[in-house]
């Protein structure tokens, strides 16, 4: 018995007997774009049991036939477990095709959510605490430097893995603030990321950044190499494939080896899938959807502008973008991007106290902004300066002018985790209370004298 033809296999079929598929797929802007169609109508003919001329067939010449097998198609998939919103998906690209042959159906077939979209939780993204499970659940060094990539840059992971012919990906060289050396070193952190045009879906340059969590994985992940015998060059792939069987290795035109998009999304998901909550469908894309949730609540913190926040993320972002960041960027620019993202480190941090560390300096912010500093001042303002500005803040609203004695410092009892921001405005710590809290003082506040 001859055995069952690949996937792949299958779109090549279509590719080289169909030259109205073969002009469609070219046809597309975008490489992504359309191979994810070409992938849909093959599955469409392969589930309905139909082939390009039949199905061109019922579309030009009985349409009420072809809504017929279309809806048996929706019914029969939605029999299967799949939701709405990935059938109508299914659906846009067999349309496409039909469009570029002037056969597209005038309707779209109605699709009833079922039980199956009410308990969806795929597009829910991890907490904190589920993330940092995640990267301690992977199996090597690359799968967590992967992992804090994607969670703390948002960029795809097809930019960090090959999807296509010739191979291609994310290079030591666009990492620009890494040193290579007798051990790799980052000169700043957060570390910027420039991701080209050629790796952009959107085929827009852009850059973005990692984290102190993603430096250090990234690090131990390079230095892991070089303990192997691996000489990183800058032209070296930041993402090697498997060390054994090849079979997830793509070549670059210059013999350089990548890893296959979709078996490193695997090993990703295959991680996710040891901590996700019962009836969750995470995937390495979820990642990126945890960096866009997580600056989005920054951008409504006002700490993080939208364009920035967009850009961050590789989206097009028209006049405006090109005015401001879509460019070749000076140093400075960078730094400025890189301010902005910093602001932003502590929402994307995977640390048992960074929600209470993110509370505390939004605090301090909106303190030091009561005390007459400028919004834009206050995120370029180091921790002594926002100190000053609030306790500059406190002398004035008790009042003081004139000859000034020194109140009695006040007490407070805090967590543990919050303790670092207060010593950091000058607080001191008297003791420990129990094993989560501690005792601290206030600096002393001059105050005005009684008459």
């Amino acid at each position: 018995m001859a055995p069952k033809p690949k996937t792949a296999e299958l779109r090549a079929s279509l590719l080289r007997n169909h030259r109205d598929v073969a002009s469609w797929y070219k046809d597309h802007a975008k490489i992504a774009t359309a191979t994810v169609q070409l992938d849909q109508l093959e599955l469409f003919l392969r589930r309905t049991g139909l082939d390009i001329p039949e199905l061109v067939a019922l579309a030009k010449e009985n349409p009420r036939r072809l809504k017929e097998r279309v809806g048996d198609y929706v019914r029969s998939e939605q029999a299967n477990g799949l939701t709405a919103k990935y059938i109508l998906n299914v659906w846009w690209g067999v349309r496409s095709f039909l469009a570029s042959v002037d056969a597209a159906p005038e309707w779209n077939p109605k699709i009833e959510k079922t039980e199956a979209d009410e308990e969806d939780t795929a597009r829910t993204v991890p907490t904190p605490g589920q993330l940092r499970q995640i990267a301690n659940a992977v199996k090597s060094g690359r799968d967590r430097a992967v992992v804090y990539l994607l969670a703390s840059s948002g960029v795809r992971i097809g930019v960090l893995a090959s999807q296509f012919e010739p191979a291609d990906g994310l290079r030591l060289k666009h990492l620009p603030d890494l040193k290579l050396g007798k051990e790799p070193t980052f000169d700043k952190v957060p570390f910027s990321i420039r991701v080209p045009a050629h790796l952009s879906k959107g085929k827009n340059a852009y850059y973005t950044f990692g984290s102190h969590e993603a430096s250090d994985a990234v690090l131990a992940y390079l230095k892991e190499r070089m303990r192997g015998g691996e000489r990183l060059t800058p032209e070296s792939p930041l993402v090697l494939p498997e060390a054994r069987g090849r079979l997830s290795e793509r070549r670059a035109k210059d013999g350089a080896s990548f890893m296959v998009r979709k078996a490193l999304a695997q090993r990703v998901k295959l991680a996710m899938g040891r901590v996700s909550p019962p009836g969750s469908r995470w995937s390495a894309h979820t990642l990126r959807a945890w960096f866009s949730t997580q600056m989005e609540t920054c951008e409504s913190r006002g700490l993080i502008s939208r364009t920035r926040r967009e850009f961050f993320m590789g989206h097009s972002l028209g006049v405006d973008g090109s005015y401001n960041v879509e460019r070749p960027l000076p140093p400075e620019k960078v730094d400025e991007l890189r301010a902005s993202y910093k602001r932003c480190e502590s929402s994307l941090s995977t640390s048992e106290s960074a929600g209470a560390e993110s509370g505390m300096n939004d605090l301090i912010r909106v303190i030091a902004e009561k005390a007459g500093v400028p919004k834009e001042k206050v995120a370029e303002m180091s921790q002594t300066e926002l100190a000053d500005a609030v306790l500059r803040l406190l002398r004035e609203q008790r009042g003081v002018s004139g000859p000034t004695v020194t109140a009695q410092p006040a007490q407070r009892s805090v967590p543990l985790s919050e303790v670092d921001s207060f010593l950091q405005l000058g607080w001191r710590l008297v003791s420990e209370l129990g094993p989560d809290r501690a005792v601290l003082e206030a600096p002393p506040i001059a105050v005005q004298p009684q008459a």
